[in-house]
């Protein structure tokens, strides 16, 4: 839990709190504990929120983690294609000398050309592929975070709309030295 998270949690239960310490001399041991209900409901709100942005940060670290294997398995292929390019053109080199054709000869260089340009068009296609598949990763990561974030947001306002009526409320019942429950009006004093 960062210490954001953990400054605003407090100051909505303290709000919460403050409004339920009013309340119950306003209005009694009910509305006290409606108070604390509110409390717990605001944390409630706020750490699910958190455990939200938490999934979502996860969820990204796990996308970019897949990333760097994909990155990484990339590189293993690439070093695979050179391996055999080495043994074809050594192959190759064999098989003209064999022939009697002399190595470096120009029918030897365009055979040897040839399976370059091969090995540089499945490179050029697997960088494309990869470069591509890094860019989708990237974006994924960058939305779960945001959903994260907006996540968190989002239980942030609901708590202070609920620490905000839980004031209002306190406020309301002090002012009328009561409190209201449907519509009947109790007076706690009494």
């Amino acid at each position: 839990m960062d210490p954001v998270s953990i400054s605003l949690l407090t100051a909505a239960v303290g709000t919460a709190s403050t409004a339920g310490t009013a309340a119950a001399g306003a209005g009694g041991f009910m509305t006290a504990l409606s108070a604390l209900g509110t409390a717990a409901s605001i944390g409630g709100t706020i750490m699910g929120g958190m455990a939200q942005k938490q999934s979502a940060e996860f969820e990204a670290g796990q996308i970019e983690m897949n990333s760097e294997m994909q990155r990484l398995q990339a590189k293993q292929e690439e070093a695979n294609r050179q391996k055999r390019l080495n043994e074809i053109l050594g192959t190759q080199m064999a098989m003209t000398a064999g022939r009697g054709i002399q190595v470096g000869s120009g029918s030897d260089i365009a055979i040897a050309d040839f399976s370059m340009e091969e090995k540089a068009r499945e490179d050029s296609i697997a960088s494309a592929d990869l470069s591509f598949s890094q860019a989708m990763n990237s974006a994924r990561a960058g939305q779960s975070r945001i959903r994260g974030k907006a996540a968190l947001t989002s239980s942030l306002f609901q708590a202070g709309g609920k620490a905000f009526g839980a004031y209002s409320t306190a406020k309301e019942r002090s002012r009328t030295g009561g409190a209201k429950s449907g519509n009947l009006d109790i007076d706690w004093k009494t």
